[in-house]
C-alpha cells in the first residue's frame, strides 16, 4: 500500500558514510603513515611569491625543469585548508605529504563552512601532486579553475564529499590513484574538458567516477571501479569516451548517463552490478565492445534517440551472458544489439566476489509472536515509498521494494530469499504493483518520472518472461505535481489500473490585476481492460482537494477507490467505485485535523466484496504538551445502512496505516507505525466489525515503520515486510544510515531456514534519493 510517498529531496545532498566490505585490492593508507613525516601548519600559497620555506617548499626554482618542491609533511587540516595554492603559473610538484582531519561535520542542508580541503589548487597551471595521502576532509583534493593539472599514485580515503573534484577546468590527469571509502563521489568532474581519469581504483564510494556539464573530451580508461553504489554516473555531458575499465559489484549500476549525448563505451567489463548501462535521455551514443556478465539488469535505455549498441561498421556489438549471440539481443522493445557476440571478451584479471554473508539467527519480535530475519540490509537512506508483497501460486513470496536508488525484486523460496535490481529509480511515484501469470512469470507495474521536474509520468511494466528482467514503458499521464501521489494495480486477468492525482490551472478573474494563478485538483484513473488505454475522471477537486488515495481491484475487475478531500478545515474520507458504471462519492468519515495531512489510508475488499478502510485522524497540535492531543486510527466498515467506523488506537502520534488486508474470515490485519517512537506496530481484530483489537509492537528500530507490506495466506500465517534504518551520524537529515529490510512472520522458523542473503550485494554507501537528484543536489551546492 502507499506508505507515505517518493520522498524526493531537490537542493539537498544526504551524505552518507562508506562502508568497504569486499575491496581486497583497496589497501589505503592508515596513520601511521605520517610517521616519517614532520608535522607542519597548514599551507596557504597566493601567487608565484608565496612559495617560501616558511609555506613548506624544502627545493627547486619554479621552473620546468626545477620545480617548486613541497613535501615530507603532516598536516592536520581541522582549522585551514591542508594546502591551498591560488593564482600561480610556476611548476610546483606536491609529493609525500599526509592531510587528514578537514571535516569537522555535515550539517543541512550542506557543508558546514568549518569544514576543509584537503588540498585545494585554484586558478593555477602547472601543478603535479603525486603520492599523496588524503583522509577526512570535505574534498580529498579539489582543483578549481586550473590548467595543465596532474594528480597521480596517490591515496585518498573517508572523506564525506569526493576524493577528487575537478571543477571548471580544463587538461586534467587523474591517474594510478587509489581512491577509497568516499560518502560522495571518487572523482568527480564538473563543467570542464579535455579531463583524463586513467588507471585508478575506485572502491566504495557512492559514486565511483561522477561526470557533470563537461563540455567534452573527457577519458575514462583502463580504471578498476568496483563495489561502489554507482560505478560511473554522467549528466549533461558531452564526448565521454569509457573504454578498458573493469566495473564490478557496483550496486545500482556500472554506468548511468543521463541527457549525454557523444558517449562511447567500448571494451569494458562490466559484471555483477545492479544494471550494467543505463541510457536516460541520451542521443549518439554508441555501445559496443563490452562484456555484460551477470548484471541483473543488463542495459536499459529510456527516452533515447540515435543510439546503437553495436558498431555498424564493424558489425560487432557487445557479450551478453544471458544471451547466446545467434539473434540480436533486445534491449528494450524496439532497442537491440544487432551484433551480439557469442564468446566473452574480458581478458584481464576479475575482481574477487564478496564472501558469502553469514546467516544470523531468528530474533523474536519486541512484543507479540512474530519472528523476524533480516532480508536485505546496506547504507541508505529511507525514502518512504511503498513495499509490495504477494504469494505466489508456488507458495513463495515475492517483494519489490526501493532501496539505494533501485527498484528491487526479492523472492522467498523455502527461507531462502535472493534479490535483484529491476530499475534504477529515476523518480518512482507509486507503489510497484505485483502479479504472476499463468505461465510463472513475475509481472510488476509502477509510474515514474523521467526527471523531478517532469509533469509527465510513464507507466512502467517490468517482466521476466522470456528469462531477464526487461522494462516496458506502456503509457505517459500528467499528474499533480505537489504531492505525486498515484496507485497501481493489476486486475484478476491481468489488465492494469492506475489511479493518480491532476490538476487544472485556474487562470485569475482579472489577470490585468492579479497575477495568481490558482488549481483544482481531482482524481483520474487509467486502464486497458477493452484492450486500448481509456483514462477518466473518477472525482472533480472544484470543491475540494484530493490527497492519499489507494485502490484495490475485485474480482470482476472492477475498481475501488479511498482517498482524503480537504475544503477549508474539514477532511472528509471518501469511497469511489466504478462497480455501477459511475464514480458516486460516499462520505466516509470526516474531522478537523490541527495540524498536518491526515497521513495514509489502506483499503481491502472482504469475502462479500464490501469495502473496509483504515486511516488516520491526524487532530493534534505539534507538540505533546499542548492540548487536543488526539491522533486515532480508524477502522471503516460498509455495511446497508452506510458506514461504521470504530477506533482501532488512539495516542499522541499513533502513526500511519502502512499495509492492510482481510484474510479467508474477513479478520483484519494491519501494519503500520508509531510515529512517535517511528516503530512498526501490527494490530488485528477479533471480528470482522473491528470491535476489539490486539496489537503488537515489532521491534524498537530507531527510525523505521514508515514503508512495509503485510500478506496473510490461506491457512492465517501473516508475513510482514518493513524498513529498519539506524540514523547515521554523518547524515545531514534524519533517517539516513543503516537501512535493513527485515522479514516478520507468525510461522515456526523452522518452516523457513536457509540462508537468506545471496552473498552477491555488498553494503556500501549510496548518495541517492533519486538518480537525478544527485545532479541537482550537486549543482545548487556548487553555485
Amino acid at each position: 500500500m502507499w506508505s507515505g510517498g517518493a520522498c524526493l529531496f531537490l537542493g539537498a545532498i544526504v551524505l552518507l558514510s562508506a562502508v568497504n566490505l569486499a575491496a581486497d585490492d583497496c589497501e589505503c593508507t592508515d596513520y601511521s603513515y605520517a610517521e616519517d613525516l614532520f608535522p607542519h601548519d597548514p599551507i596557504s600559497i597566493s601567487g608565484d611569491a608565496g612559495f617560501t620555506a616558511d609555506q613548506g617548499v624544502v627545493s627547486g626554482s619554479g621552473t620546468e625543469f626545477d620545480p617548486y618542491i613541497i613535501e615530507g609533511w603532516d598536516i592536520n587540516a581541522s582549522e585551514e585548508i591542508g594546502i591551498h595554492i591560488a593564482y600561480t603559473s610556476a611548476h610546483v610538484v606536491i609529493r609525500d605529504v599526509f592531510v587528514h582531519h578537514g571535516h569537522a561535520r555535515i550539517s543541512h542542508p550542506g557543508i558546514s563552512m568549518d569544514d576543509n580541503d584537503g588540498i585545494l589548487l585554484e586558478s593555477v597551471t602547472n601543478v603535479r601532486v603525486e603520492d599523496v595521502s588524503v583522509t577526512i576532509c570535505v574534498n580529498g583534493i579539489q582543483v578549481y579553475k586550473v590548467a595543465g593539472v596532474e594528480i597521480a599514485g596517490s591515496e585518498i580515503w573517508g572523506c564525506p564529499f569526493t576524493g577528487v573534484f575537478v571543477r571548471e577546468s580544463v587538461n586534467v590527469t587523474v591517474e594510478e590513484n587509489t581512491i577509497c571509502d568516499i560518502a560522495g563521489s571518487g572523482i568527480r568532474t564538473s563543467m570542464s574538458s579535455e579531463i583524463a581519469v586513467e588507471g585508478n581504483l575506485i572502491d566504495g564510494c557512492a559514486a565511483g567516477v561522477y561526470i557533470g556539464d563537461d563540455q567534452g573530451d573527457v577519458q575514462v580508461e583502463g580504471n578498476r571501479i568496483v563495489f561502489n553504489g554507482v560505478g560511473l554516473m554522467g549528466d549533461n555531458c558531452r564526448q565521454v569516451h569509457i573504454e578498458g575499465n573493469e566495473l564490478a559489484y557496483n550496486e545500482m549500476a556500472a554506468i548511468i548517463m543521463s541527457e549525454s549525448a557523444f558517449t562511447n563505451i567500448t571494451g569494458n567489463l562490466i559484471e555483477n552490478n545492479g544494471c550494467g548501462v543505463h541510457l536516460l535521455g541520451c542521443w549518439d551514443c554508441t555501445v559496443f565492445g563490452n562484456d555484460f556478465a551477470s548484471n541483473d539488469m543488463q542495459a536499459f535505455e529510456f527516452r533515447g534517440e540515435r543510439n546503437k549498441w553495436h558498431d555498424e561498421g564493424q558489425k560487432a556489438g557487445n557479450h551478453w551472458s544471458d544471451h547466446d549471440g545467434t539473434l540480436a539481443r533486445q534491449i528494450t522493445t524496439d532497442i537491440e544489439d544487432r551484433y551480439p557476440i557469442s564468446e566473452e571478451i574480458w581478458e584481464g584479471d576479475r575482481v574477487k566476489a564478496p564472501e558469502e554473508p553469514t546467516e544470523g539467527p531468528w530474533t523474536e519480535s519486541y512484543q507479540g509472536d512474530f519472528r523476524t530475519r533480516t532480508v536485505d540490509s546496506r547504507t541508505s537512506y529511507i525514502d518512504e515509498s511503498s513495499m509490495e508483497m504477494i504469494l505466489g501460486p508456488d507458495g513463495d513470496l515475492h517483494a519489490v521494494y526501493r532501496m539505494n536508488g533501485t527498484i528491487r525484486y526479492a523472492r522467498c523460496s523455502d527461507g531462502h530469499w535472493n534479490s535483484a535490481v529491476l530499475d534504477i529509480d529515476r523518480s518512482t511515484i507509486s507503489n510497484p504493483a505485483m502479479m504472476i501469470d499463468d505461465e510463472g512469470n513475475l509481472h510488476v507495474a509502477y509510474l515514474s518520472k523521467f526527471s523531478l521536474s517532469d509533469e509527465e509520468v510513464q507507466l512502467l511494466h517490468v517482466t521476466n518472461e522470456g528469462g531477464a528482467f526487461r522494462i516496458f514503458p506502456l503509457l505517459e499521464i500528467e499528474i499533480d505535481t505537489r504531492w505525486d501521489r498515484a496507485y497501481v494495480d493489476f486486475g484478476p486477468d491481468g489488465h492494469l489500473f492506475a489511479a493518480y492525482e491532476t490538476n487544472q490551472v485556474v487562470p485569475p478573474d482579472d489577470p490585468t490585476v492579479s497575477h495568481i494563478v490558482s488549481y483544482t485538483y481531482g482524481i483520474s484513473y487509467a486502464h486497458n481492460r477493452e484492450g486500448n488505454w481509456i483514462t477518466d475522471i473518477v472525482f472533480n477537486g472544484t470543491e475540494a482537494s484530493p490527497s492519499d488515495l489507494t485502490m484495490e481491484v475485485d474480482a470482476m475487475g472492477e475498481i475501488h477507490l479511498a482517498f482524503y478531500s480537504r475544503l477549508n478545515d474539514t477532511v472528509t474520507v471518501n469511497y469511489t467505485t466504478d462497480a455501477g458504471g459511475s464514480w458516486p462519492v460516499e462520505k466516509v468519515f470526516q474531522f478537523n485535523p490541527l495540524w498536518g495531512a491526515p497521513g495514509n489510508i489502506c483499503i481491502d475488499l472482504d469475502s462479500s466484496n464490501r469495502p473496509h478502510i483504515v486511516f488516520n485522524n491526524r487532530s493534534y497540535a505539534i507538540w505533546p504538551d499542548e492540548v487536543d492531543n488526539v491522533n486515532t486510527m480508524h477502522y471503516a466498515t460498509q455495511n446497508s445502512s452506510g458506514w461504521s467506523v470504530s477506533t482501532i488506537s488512539s495516542s499522541f502520534r499513533v502513526g500511519q496505516p502502512v499495509d492492510f488486508a482481510l484474510d479467508t474470515e474477513d479478520k483484519a490485519h494491519l501494519l503500520y507505525n508509531d510515529q512517535y517512537n517511528y516503530d512498526p506496530m501490527y494490530a488485528t481484530n477479533s471480528d470482522a466489525n473491528g470491535s476489539s483489537w490486539s496489537i503488537d509492537r515489532l521491534a524498537t528500530v530507531g527510525m523505521g515503520g514508515f514503508t512495509g507490506a503485510l500478506v496473510v495466506d490461506d491457512i492465517g500465517v501473516v508475513h510482514l515486510l518493513y524498513m529498519s534504518v539506524q540514523e547515521n551520524s554523518l547524515s545531514g537529515l534524519s533517517g539516513g544510515g543503516w537501512c535493513e529490510v527485515i522479514y516478520a512472520t507468525s510461522e515456526e522458523p523452522a518452516a523457513a531456514s536457509g540462508d537468506w542473503l545471496d552473498g552477491r550485494y555488498v553494503v556500501l554507501a549510496c548518495l541517492v534519493a533519486a538518480v537525478l537528484t544527485i545532479t541537482y543536489a550537486y549543482r545548487r551546492l556548487m553555485k
